[in-house]
């Protein structure tokens, strides 16, 4: 079975994971999770995250530790085996401006689409942010199409990627090094219903 992890971070509209992160007071963050010892949302939010299938916290994270491992100092990352693991809430996180979606992610398989972050579930306005089956950086809109925004997400690494939009151009960054192709996207993003980690609506197109 393929298998993935998923340690979040991100500003601007952060569904972050990173150990110990202090957000800016110029940041408004939306969502905030993924590095704690336990799924919960460490925005002001406090959105309440359910568990689908057996996803669950492990020690595995890209921040290796200067001392001894201690999950409740240290956290760790989401691991999801590919079948029927993700995370999902019914709240509303849909963005109007910019924001900034990122996270650290840890894939073994890129033979079908990855979803990293869905926001919405099967209807207009539905986004999808994933990896495609030539290992690229993409997003998906519903019943508007797909837009790959290139770079290469090597397997079986630990890999920080970030999607931006600043006005209406979306750019895709591995490493903090920006892909080289931009997308267009206006409007409002996503719907009021629903947000996923780990997989599209419902769970498909699950992280491997």
């Amino acid at each position: 079975v393929s298998q993935s992890r998923y340690h979040p971070v991100m500003p601007n509209w952060m569904i972050t994971v990173m150990a110990n992160i202090t957000t800016p007071s110029s940041i408004s963050t939306s969502l905030l999770t993924c590095q704690s010892n336990r799924f919960i949302d460490n925005s002001t939010n406090n959105f309440t995250i359910t568990r689908n299938g057996d996803v669950r916290v492990t020690p595995f994270s890209p921040f290796a530790p200067t001392a001894a491992y201690s999950a409740g100092t240290n956290g760790g990352s989401g691991y999801f085996d590919g079948t029927g693991d993700y995370l999902s809430s019914s709240s509303n996180i849909t963005q109007a401006g910019d924001f900034t979606i990122e996270g650290w992610v840890y894939t073994s398989s890129h033979a079908a689409a990855n979803a990293i972050f869905t926001i919405g579930s099967e209807t207009s306005n539905r986004i999808i942010f994933y990896i495609n089956t030539s290992s690229q950086l993409a997003y998906s809109i519903f019943s508007v199409g797909d837009a790959s925004l290139g770079g290469t997400v090597p397997l079986r690494s630990w890999v920080h990627v970030a999607f931006v939009r600043s006005s209406t151009t979306v750019t895709a960054y591995i490493n903090g090094v920006a892909t080289g192709t931009t997308g267009t996207l206006s409007g409002t993003v996503g719907q009021s219903s629903a947000f996923y980690i780990g997989s599209s609506a419902s769970g498909s197109n699950p992280l491997t």
